[in-house]
């Protein structure tokens, strides 16, 4: 016992033993009033229901605003080739227009203005998706009638 009070480590002890118990009481305080009221959860979900609620809006007139007249319709893709995993090159119809563009990360460069402009790809080709679908869709109704 006397090689513990010549440490001084008992009487860090003993000056640390109100600290504990402020800290426990504080504690126990905090844990009886900290309980969640139904109003208070109510309001909470509100609250997070306003939000979501502003966010599709706010989507909702974006998507309004990108099909306005005028906007950015006059431009299409009619041809594109996949050069690598990140590289393209497409060719985009601008008005009367076609332009030859590379696309790379972080960069896009007009290549060439087609003299001859290319005629344009039907939607339904035989690999696409919307085709595929719709024989698939075909299919499976005549399997069921």
């Amino acid at each position: 016992m006397a090689n513990v009070i010549r440490d001084g480590s008992l009487g860090t002890l003993v000056l640390l033993l109100p600290v504990c118990a402020g800290a426990a009481e504080t504690s126990a305080l905090a844990a009886s009033s900290a309980g969640v009221s139904p109003g208070y959860f109510i309001k909470l979900l509100a609250a997070l229901v306003f939000v979501v609620a502003i966010f599709f809006a706010f989507a909702w007139v974006m998507k309004k605003i990108n099909r306005l007249p005028g906007g950015v319709q006059s431009l299409k893709v009619v041809s594109g080739l996949s050069l690598g995993s990140r590289e393209k090159l497409l060719v985009v119809q601008v008005g009367d227009e076609q332009l030859l563009i590379g696309v790379a990360p972080g960069s896009v460069t007009c290549l060439h203005q087609l003299q001859k402009p290319l005629p344009e790809q039907a939607d339904n080709t035989n690999g696409s998706f919307a085709r595929v679908l719709e024989r698939a869709a075909k299919n499976k109704s005549g399997e069921s009638s």
